[in-house]
């Protein structure tokens, strides 16, 4: 089953509670806060060997989406229990 996640701008409490109501019957879609307050990985030195990232895992979409629209919508498959 797939899943959407609306994520929405920190500075959009009026959007994040009207989107919170409007799909709060409908399990297939999260609402949440953009959490992230900056990047966490902060380097003191420079890097000798390779770098183990292989790229930003942030999506340059969805910042600029929450920065002009101020939400982003993203698709997720949602995870099969082990049971099944």
């Amino acid at each position: 089953m797939e899943r959407h996640l609306f994520i929405v701008a920190r500075d959009q409490k009026d959007l994040y509670d009207y989107l919170l109501k409007d799909f709060a019957a409908d399990p297939k879609v999260d609402v949440l806060f953009d959490r992230r307050v900056r990047e966490r990985r902060v380097r003191h030195e420079p890097v000798t060997g390779q770098e183990r990232r292989q790229g930003e895992r942030r999506q340059d979409r969805i910042d600029t989406e929450l920065r002009s629209v101020g939400f982003a919508i993203v698709r997720a498959a949602a995870a099969v229990s082990r049971a099944e």
